[in-house]
């Protein structure tokens, strides 16, 4: 992660239409202002609103609706930040996130949209969802069709009669249709329906209900929802079997709680989309109010916004002129009837059909496909035409893939003419170095890592975790550490903030490890590189990889991967929802091991030199071979698909040099044996008796129980079968 000296800093928070235009226009920017760029979202997809009825109704799939976050930001250069923004501070200029420390800002963005779910009746039925946000919504709507059968007519009810709603009930109706479902749709509003509509849109539309037996229930107050059904002020109980709120607009309470100037909770802002009160301040989309042309709830507004937006923010960096957002009063809209037919309305003119359905999907798609077509980050190396083509075919990988390979490194170390010490009770290429203190077996490990994430409360997390793995591989409890951290340059304010974000995951991973940090050192440097030194101990014998025995099963505890999806993130291939499960599994402790140790006879973590080569270093040690069954080897998500890609991590070509000790197999998990994991799971060698005890155990402690295989008689080497 080459970081160039960085000024200030904005944060955009939720991943609205807006905030994605503006992150796609920073990626097409040639010259940007050394800003660092920070994407707040729960998740690291967000759903484009113009294509949901088309979702509801079956006609798209997830992976046609929905922005992918990890990567619009990977080609920016943004920094993205899964989270939830609990409260801003606009006096201190800082935020806070669940579970880390507060991040500040020079300028701020809120694009988070709107919710649907009011707060003015009681529901305790597990079958309303929300239709804004969407996530939750298409995924209990899927659930709901899977579990539907032709023996039982099925009640789906929208509570909110505007276009929104009305969209959603033929959405609804088109997707049962298809289902062969006998259902029922029925629409409730407090008021008339469609009453922000022109007349002649009303009746187009309430003849199109009724054409499809729709019941519509006007001026009515809804009571309470309850899995038999949804009371209402008359008394009378409305069966359902799924309820949709698409009752209106409503904001998130954390915006007003934050004190932040509203109007009925939706923020203030002018025509430049800025705070007039706070001008670091802007949003923009739903959740935005705007205070001189005020327009309806609509995601064409949020999509118009995004330009000024860029413009207006990206001015205020470089102190240029604002330009002014005037969205227009009467915007064309295209509303779906279903069938792949839709409506354009504007302007006194109703136009309907299949081809203004495939006109509003052209738009639609085009506007999707702006995304799916940002260019992946480019490398330009120097170096290129002086050393070769070859020699840097590719930027360097963070993390493991970073590594020396096994070939150089082992031929170095035999170089070393060590000073002996009776006190040193194991070679060099152990997972750690055991020393004699007295009564005491001392276990010392260091390690450190470069960035392969732009989020150093990740970073450093993972490097913790990474660096553990040495010591729970020797059977050993940790108790003290020191980090030495290379910080880039930057701003004061912002090396401060990222030197923060490090220690908060540090502190907070010590303590839940109850190790105590005793020191280390910090420098300056091109990049976020962060190292960790260990302390440990164990009671009895510590574990050494010399000690696996024939017939021992090989017991894995996390899945593979890693190497393969860091490379493909660096090339704008990695899907976010695949990135953040395997950052999330590096995340993921394996203290447990340590307390199992007792049962096992062998055991080390796999890192940089992939599982093969980390079992080659196990079957070299203990003078055998070992059988592994590749269809039983757990992968990540993700993973196979950008190996049968091409995609590499830069350590991988080093650590094939081990397959003249592997038999060739014809498997798409084959390569990635060899891919160098960062903060790979254990390899455990286990007596067969043992092996169930050890899975209870491991399944307890989140981890994976996974047999893969068998130590066998032998030559070291590794026999590979499907």
């Amino acid at each position: 992660m080459q970081v160039e000296p960085i000024e200030n800093r904005v944060v955009l928070v939720g991943g609205g239409h807006s905030h994605c235009i503006f992150l796609k226009r920073w990626t097409m920017r040639r010259e940007k202002p050394p800003s660092e760029i920070i994407l707040i979202n729960p998740e690291a997809f967000t759903p484009y609103t113009g294509m949901l009825p088309g979702l509801i109704s079956g006609y798209y799939k997830k992976e046609d609706v929905y922005i992918d976050l990890g990567k619009l930001c990977n080609s920016s250069g943004a920094r993205f930040l899964r989270g939830q923004v609990e409260s801003i501070n606009l006096v201190k200029k800082t935020l806070t996130i669940q579970g880390r420390p507060e991040l500040f800002f020079d300028l701020i963005s809120i694009d988070v949209g709107i919710t649907s779910k009011p707060s003015d009746f009681f529901t305790t039925s597990k079958s309303v969802v929300s239709a804004k946000p969407l996530d939750q919504l298409y995924s209990s709507w899927n659930d709901f069709i899977l579990n539907s059968t032709e023996l039982k007519k099925r009640k789906v009810n929208i509570i909110g009669g505007g276009l929104g709603g009305v969209e959603l009930a033929f959405s609804a109706n088109e997707r049962l249709g298809k289902e062969k479902v006998p259902y029922d749709i029925t629409i409730l509003d407090r008021g008339p329906i469609l009453k922000n509509e022109s007349r002649g849109l009303k009746i187009r539309l309430k003849k199109l209900m009724q054409k499809n037996s729709f019941k519509i229930i006007e001026s009515t107050n809804i009571v309470r929802i309850e899995d038999a059904g949804i009371e209402i002020s008359d008394g009378s109980l409305i069966e359902s079997d799924f309820t949709i709120l698409a009752s209106g607009a409503h904001p998130y309470p954390w915006i007003k709680q934050s004190g932040i100037p509203c109007i009925n909770g939706f923020i203030i802002v002018d025509k430049f989309l800025r705070s007039p009160k706070f001008p670091f301040l802007y949003a923009a989309g739903d959740c935005a109010h705007l205070q001189e042309t005020p327009r309806p709830k609509a995601g064409v507004f949020a999509v118009r916004a995004g330009p000024y937006l860029f413009h207006n923010i990206l001015a205020t960096i470089e102190k240029k002129v604002l330009k002014k957002f005037n969205p227009q009063r009467n915007h064309l809209k295209l509303i779906s009837i279903g069938r792949r037919r839709a409506i354009s309305a504007g302007r006194g003119f109703h136009l309907s059909g299949s081809l203004i359905w495939n006109w509003k999907d052209l738009i639609d798609r085009n506007f999707m496909a702006s995304f799916f077509r940002l260019r992946p980050m480019s490398y330009n190396n120097p170096n290129k035409k002086k050393y070769g083509k070859d020699s840097f075919d590719q930027m360097l990988c963070g993390g493991c893939g970073s590594k020396i390979g096994h070939e150089m490194l082992k031929n170095q170390i035999g170089k070393i003419n060590n000073v002996k010490d009776k006190n040193v009770l194991n070679e060099i290429g152990d997972d750690a170095a055991i020393i004699k203190n007295g009564k005491l077996r001392q276990i010392i490990t260091t390690d450190h890592l470069r960035a392969f994430t732009k989020d150093p409360w990740l970073m450093s997390r993972i490097t913790i975790i990474h660096s553990l793995g040495d010591i729970w591989a020797m059977g050993a409890k940790p108790n003290f550490a020191l980090l030495n951290i290379v910080i880039p340059e930057a701003s004061k304010p912002i090396q401060a903030s990222w030197l923060e974000e490090i220690m908060d995951a540090a502190k907070y991973t010590f303590f839940e490890e109850k190790i105590s940090l005793i020191g280390g050192h910090t420098t300056q440097g091109a990049e976020l590189t962060i190292g960790v030194t260990l302390i440990g101990e164990v009671g009895g014998l510590p574990l050494e990889i010399s000690k696996a025995k024939i017939g021992d099963k090989i017991i894995l505890t996390k899945p593979i991967g890693t190497g393969v999806l860091l490379a493909g993130e660096m090339q704008g291939l990695t899907a976010g929802d695949h990135l953040m499960d395997a950052l999330a599994w590096m995340q993921k402790s394996q203290a447990p091991v340590t307390i199992l140790s007792a049962d096992v006879n062998a055991m080390t973590d796999v890192t940089g030199f992939g599982l093969i080569g980390h079992l080659m270093n196990i079957c070299e040690a203990s003078s055998v071979s070992a059988q592994v069954s590749i269809k039983k080897v757990p992968l990540l998500n993700g993973a196979i698909e950008l190996s049968n890609q091409g995609v590499r991590s830069t350590l991988f070509a080093d650590n094939t040099k081990q397959k003249k000790k592997v038999n060739k197999i014809e498997s798409p998990v084959f390569d990635l044996l060899f891919d160098p994991q960062t903060s790979g799971g254990m390899l455990i060698s286990v007596p067969k008796e043992r092996v169930k005890t050890l899975q209870v155990e491991l399944r307890k402690a989140g981890l994976l129980d996974s047999v893969i295989g068998e130590i066998k008689k032998g030559e070291p080497s590794i026999l590979l079968e499907n």
